[in-house]
């Protein structure tokens, strides 16, 4: 009985090993930077389900692309600048901006939605991001741009995930299992 117990310890410790080993043979595509332990397949597989994974060219995609950053380097804001005052409610694009050597990066999502929402995702993102250092953000590219004299990019947001959790701009394109449930398939 011992031995049975030992065995299924032993194989249950190097499934879960496995799993927190990314697949890069079968989502080549999906990951631009390092991950730091951060994404699963299962991140990298619920990417490819709307889309086909295609190699990242710097030219507009619909895939999304996963890339990692420090925290310290990212800024969550909710920009109500562009407001008409025929609009009822307050309406806000949410902005993830990131700096890194390389140039400024903007995630912002399809469209602009009231502010009340803005401030869901930025409490999200406050609550995932204390305490870490990094947090991985999925986005399909849009376009590069200049933006006071220093190379932009611009990603069309669609989730951010730490070690504590994952926000989706989607409802459950966090949980792999709920997106197959909707008919997706890997």
């Amino acid at each position: 009985m011992q031995a049975v117990i030992f065995v299924a310890i032993l194989i249950f410790n190097f499934s879960y090993a496995r799993s927190k080993t990314l697949n890069h043979k079968d989502y080549p595509y999906a990951l631009l930077t390092q991950d730091h332990g951060i994404l699963s397949n299962s991140d990298l597989a619920i990417n490819s389900f709307d889309t086909d994974p295609v190699p990242f060219s710097g030219k507009h995609s619909p895939y999304p692309y996963w890339k990692c950053f420090e925290v310290s380097k990212t800024n969550f804001s909710c920009d109500t600048s562009g407001n008409s005052s025929v609009v009822k409610e307050q309406n806000a694009v949410q902005i993830i901006t990131v700096q890194d050597t390389e140039s400024e990066h903007f995630y912002m999502p399809r469209r602009a939605t009231d502010l009340k929402n803005c401030r869901w995702f930025q409490k999200r993102w406050e609550n995932a991001t204390k305490g870490e250092r990094f947090v991985c953000i999925s986005g399909a590219f849009a376009d590069y741009g200049i933006e006071r004299g220093h190379r932009t990019s611009i990603w069309v947001f669609d989730k951010f995930k730490t070690h504590k959790s994952c926000t989706s701009f989607f409802a459950d394109q966090c949980d792999i299992k709920a997106v197959m449930q909707n008919g997706c398939d890997i």
